[in-house]
């Protein structure tokens, strides 16, 4: 479903003519609502909206895999996911020196990309919400593509889900090196709350749990401050990979 992603191509300050391309792995992510951790603060104003949260986001299950980006968008159809993230077709530039020229790549469109809470759009729109920045560098490039989303409170009308706290954000990242000699490695990240899952080829990669959180982690993420980190360590996974001839 071309419609449902956008191409972003970002070149660097370099003249010359591409010979040479590096392919990525196609990386999807999704942020799901899950059950919540045993340790679980009890008798707080976060207990209570934690204990209302079954009725506003639902506890799917998210597949082994996908077929690929039209059955990824299939999936997002279902309007059960809180957040989600595509870096489709990433592909590295070369000239006949085999210095990188550029980087383009197709991401998912912020429609789907922001999530939804009990079936419909998210209320709150996130400012800088989702994007892709590239770093150029002599041995190949870095892409990092992120997005956040809203965790709004079931029972506070701004959003929040204690008193005096900011409104709370999810996230999933992953960034991407590409090399001129042809291999690559991906990281992968997101928020404490709420779970992920990411793929990698439409395979299933790695997953976080989020009933795995301890209660410091939970407040980190719904009762967020400034500068305190809120998400999980990096997953990283590599590839060989070769240099393809452009065509």
């Amino acid at each position: 479903m071309a419609q449902d992603f956008e191409t972003v191509e970002v070149r660097a300050k370099r003249e010359g003519a591409p010979a040479w391309t590096v392919r990525g792995d196609d990386v999807y992510g999704l942020s799901l609502w899950a059950r919540l951790p045993e340790e679980a603060p009890s008798g707080t104003r976060l207990a209570r909206s934690l204990s209302s949260v079954a009725a506003l986001w639902p506890r799917p299950e998210a597949p082994a895999g996908f077929a690929g980006e039209d059955d990824f968008v299939a999936w997002l159809e279902r309007r059960e996911h809180l957040g989600a993230l595509a870096v489709i077709e990433p592909c590295l530039e070369l000239d006949d020196d085999g210095k990188p020229l550029a980087v383009r790549l197709r991401r998912l469109r912020s429609r789907w990309a922001r999530g939804f809470v009990a079936g419909q759009g998210s209320p709150t729109v996130v400012p800088d919400g989702g994007s892709v920045d590239v770093t150029f560098a002599d041995r190949g490039v870095r892409v990092v593509a992120y997005r956040r989303f809203a965790l709004p409170s079931p029972i506070e009308a701004d959003g929040r889900w204690a008193p005096e706290s900011m409104l709370a954000l999810g996230w999933l990242s992953v960034t991407m090196d590409l090399r001129v000699d042809g291999s690559s490695e991906v990281h992968l990240a997101s928020s404490f709350v709420p779970s992920a899952r990411f793929y990698r080829e439409g395979q299933l990669c790695a997953r976080h749990e989020m009933s795995r959180c301890r209660p410091r982690e939970l407040d980190a993420t719904l009762t967020p401050t400034p500068e305190v980190p809120s998400g999980t360590t990096w997953r990283r996974f590599s590839t060989q990979g070769y240099v393809h001839a452009r065509r």
